[in-house]
């Protein structure tokens, strides 16, 4: 079974709606494989996965270098492209992305305050000369 890369203690899959992540047993931390967080993300109440404090998962924010628990390769951070506050770990080799206890939750409920501030962030800057 995976090791959290944050606190390398043993994760446990959690399945819901026929997708299974891996869930850490101490920070609460989850692994998903491959583009699963943005299928789970659709599925009506996936946020309940996430069941850890959000502040636990700010302070493990800041621990970088940490392996892919698949590979070993050390995870890049990436910021999402529509919600640019949230970073996540990916693996370089597309094994899968970690997010931090409470960033799934922030990540599903994305509200129109961060679609339209992504759409400002990608439109062309008209010159108002």
């Amino acid at each position: 079974s995976l090791h959290c890369p944050k606190c390398n203690s043993p994760m446990e899959p959690v399945a819901f709606s026929g997708i299974t992540v891996d869930r850490c047993l101490a920070c609460e931390g989850i692994w998903f494989d491959g583009v699963e967080h943005r299928d789970l993300k659709k599925v009506k109440g996936a946020e309940a996965v996430d069941t850890g404090s959000a502040r636990v998962g700010k302070e493990n924010n800041d621990i970088t270098g940490t392996p892919c628990p698949v590979c070993g390769e050390t995870l890049e951070i990436k910021a999402d492209p529509y919600q640019p506050h949230i970073h996540y770990d990916v693996c370089p080799r597309a094994h899968g992305v970690y997010f931090d206890a409470g960033e799934f939750r922030d990540f599903v409920k994305e509200d129109l305050g961060d679609f339209f501030k992504s759409l400002l962030a990608r439109a062309p800057r008209k010159d108002l000369g």
